[in-house]
């Protein structure tokens, strides 16, 4: 009896554990959107971490760090090379650039001065953008997703001007890979809007806002429409226009 009692408790145990495992369904009822998010984001943003996860744990990767601290440019670029070839299969590569802020900004020491000196984190996501760029090509979809990235950064730390910047050469990019009625640059459309929204770039920011809108519209997604139209609110109060 006691034996039983203990295997159900275990079976119950197991079961409890593949359950807790599962992934969370989605819930994106929209059409487009919906099926983006339940399909190719969720597997590609998975993968690309686990891409990414490759690069930052090379041997490359440490070599990097001390070459762009000690402003060993050419040396760097090439370990930046050796970085990009571990996690090749990224298409994204915004956890790469993040971990490595991170790993720079808890340097100590002498290394951590050097950092310091150099500028800082912004000098650093520019060196890994155009290292980037050298190695993979300038209109690739990993340059467009550390453009996105720096211009973030940028728009964080009051700079909008460059967030901006940034933001539309990510969106460029995009747009020659998709073409510019893609439901895929959306996000891109809106990230770049609100940026130029807190630049007071406000005509540009209707522009882009008002794609997104159209998109949204065409692909009946509900939720995207209204991100669209909160855009456009907030620039219709400070604008004056209806």
């Amino acid at each position: 009896m006691k034996i039983a009692l203990s295997q159900s408790r275990s079976r119950l145990m197991v079961l409890m554990a593949l359950v807790l495992l599962l992934p969370a369904p989605c819930l994106g009822g929209d059409t487009v959107f919906g099926d983006l998010e339940q399909g190719l984001v969720r597997k590609e943003e998975q993968e690309d971490q686990a891409w990414c996860d490759r690069g930052i744990y090379s041997k490359s990767f440490d070599s990097w760090i001390k070459a762009y601290v000690n402003g060993r440019e050419s040396e760097a670029e090439k370990d930046w090379a050796g970085v990009l070839k571990a996690a090749q299969g990224a298409r994204n590569l915004t956890r790469l650039v993040s971990n490595t802020c991170t790993r720079l900004e808890f340097l100590e020491g002498d290394e951590g001065k050097k950092f310091e000196g150099r500028g800082g984190a912004m000098p650093a996501i520019e060196t890994m953008l155009a290292s980037t760029e050298h190695v993979l090509g300038e209109s690739t979809i990993q340059a467009a997703s550390v453009s996105d990235y720096l211009g973030s950064k940028y728009s964080n730390c009051g700079d909008f001007s460059r967030g901006v910047l940034y933001a539309r050469k990510a969106l460029k990019i995009k747009e020659r890979m998709w073409g510019q009625g893609s439901p895929l640059i959306f996000g891109s459309l809106m990230n770049v809007a609100d940026k130029e929204f807190h630049a007071k770039d406000y005509a540009n920011a209707r522009a882009h806002a008002e794609r997104g809108l159209a998109i949204a519209v065409k692909t009946h997604s509900a939720s995207a429409q209204y991100e669209a139209k909160t855009i456009l609110s907030k620039l219709a109060k400070v604008t004056g226009d209806k």
